[in-house]
């Protein structure tokens, strides 16, 4: 008989151990869940085990819900079954009930961030969401034509950029590159920045991997924000490729990356729904 539960913290080794069962079996090239890195998600991307949920076959996982949480709004962060569960309501009901819980505990708002190639926005609908946004990554790796040497770009330390809170202004619809994860992830990540004698003028922040993930992109008035946005993108190919993950057109116009020879890799759709009690 199967059971449901939602989790509490001390169920992280059941929550990492329940992904691999339930949602990474499904996905050939995802790392192995293990519980330094789910703890790592907690503070990074704010995993809540109290909005995680499971559903048992006796003691065996057969299907997992991963919930993130920040004030206004919850995300479902992972949804999986067990291949010879599925099709039989488990995965509605885990969202069904986390929807019931959120709409009495709040924040009322729940999203997801779904892969567009993997088919399963049209479950996410049976339950009530609909589509907000296109979420597209981009690469990058031909080269630019390189930035001649000049003092005016510099690396800052992210946490002074993200005090420039007109540098940031648009915000950003991806979860991972909304400022409370910028914050959450700050002491991992670099910063650069054009500046003038005046002010910062456009910023980076990017992770510096074996390719620079560029989780922000700040500037001020498009024009010439977007060219200063330019320069600071040749000035950080110089150092190997570029990545972009996750960006809504309202960061930064895709055209720009476009127009510079980056390439769109994946996409994503975003979908929203209000919490419901019934």
């Amino acid at each position: 008989m199967v059971s449901y539960r939602f989790l509490r913290p001390d169920d992280f080794p059941m929550i990492s151990d329940s992904i691999n069962i339930c949602y990474n079996v499904h996905l050939s090239n995802e790392n192995q869940m293990n519980l330094e890195r789910i703890k790592q998600e907690a503070a990074d991307d704010n995993v809540w085990a109290s909005s995680c949920m499971v559903a048992l076959e006796g003691v065996q996982p057969i299907a997992i819900l991963v919930g993130a949480r920040r004030e206004g709004q919850t995300l479902i962060k992972r949804i999986g079954v067990v291949s010879d569960y599925q099709r039989q309501g488990h995965g509605t009901h885990l969202l069904t009930s986390l929807s019931a819980k959120q709409a009495i505990v709040g924040p009322p708002r729940m999203v997801a961030e779904l892969p567009s190639d993997r088919g399963v926005a049209t479950f996410f609908a049976s339950c009530g969401f609909s589509k907000e946004a296109d979420l597209l990554d981009f690469l990058l790796e031909n080269n630019l034509p390189p930035l001649p040497q000049t003092g005016a770009v510099q690396a800052v330390p992210v946490a002074d950029l993200l005090a420039q809170k007109e540098l940031w202004s648009r915000g950003a619809e991806a979860w991972a590159r909304a400022d409370t994860a910028l914050e959450n992830c700050a002491k991992s990540l670099k910063g650069i920045a054009l500046l003038s004698p005046e002010r910062i003028e456009a910023a980076l922040i990017y992770r510096d991997e074996s390719r620079a993930e560029i989780v922000r992109f700040g500037y001020g008035a498009a024009q010439p924000g977007l060219a200063y946005v330019t320069l600071l993108l040749r000035y950080l190919r110089a150092v190997g490729p570029l990545f972009v993950p996750r960006l809504h057109g309202d960061e930064l116009p895709f055209s720009l990356l476009e127009g510079l020879g980056f390439r769109e890799t994946a996409r994503y759709e975003k979908v929203g729904a209000t919490a419901r009690g019934d």
